[in-house]
């Protein structure tokens, strides 16, 4: 089980370990549970923030054929030992690396529904652009937990440009994924970091709707 820590062996002599409770986010191979922190039962058939666990407790997108291109990109990661953040780490170098820029659809400042179909375009296609890159990101992200939000913005220091990438909330602080404008730069042989950036830090400027 990724996330979770394995009691300690036990040998003759010795009192048996407090095992402290699991709740929260829990994968189970390449399957997202959501462990109720007061009943401590499996979440079925609801939300959890905008994860939605179906009557089985397991996570879903809405749509069995993406979740199967998430399950496929998931299972060549997961590993024992390895915990979420880690898999999110390696789900962000793979979504920078594994694909092809193209240029494709721009969307509006603030737009949103867009995830989906580019997300599919992306992993049919291996070709897309920022907002690819990012839909990608996005459901990989969210079968692992976390409770990320696409955005479609606009990024540029004196000419910004229309753009899409990732943001999850870590500690109460939103923070930027932005895995086509990595790409992008390491193909120029420099090197950003823009994974968990914060938009106080940013070197140039991000504007969302």
């Amino acid at each position: 089980v990724i996330g979770t820590e394995a009691p300690p062996a036990q040998t003759a002599g010795q009192t048996a370990p407090v095992v402290q409770p699991i709740y929260g986010p829990m994968l189970v191979g390449t399957d997202l549970y959501y462990v109720d922190p007061e009943t401590q039962d499996l979440v079925r058939d609801e939300f959890r923030g905008t994860l939605y666990f179906g009557p089985d407790g397991k996570y879903t997108s809405g749509d069995e054929v993406l979740d199967t291109y998430v399950e496929a990109v998931l299972a060549a990661f997961v590993a024992e030992g390895k915990t979420r953040a880690d898999l999110l780490r390696d789900v962000y170098v793979y979504t920078r690396d594994s694909f092809t820029y193209l240029k494709r659809n721009y969307y509006e400042v603030g737009q949103t529904g867009w995830e989906h179909d580019e997300a599919l375009t992306m992993f049919s296609t291996g070709r897309g652009n920022c907002y690819c890159y990012a839909s990608v990101f996005y459901y990989l992200s969210r079968a692992l937990g976390f409770d990320s939000q696409i955005v479609s913005g606009l990024v540029g220091s004196t000419r910004q440009s229309p753009h899409g990438w990732v943001e999850i909330v870590v500690n109460g602080e939103s923070l930027i994924f932005d895995t086509e404008l990595e790409m992008a730069y390491l193909k120029k042989n420099q090197k950003y970091n823009f994974f968990a950036m914060s938009y106080k830090n940013v070197p140039w400027r991000y504007v969302k709707g």
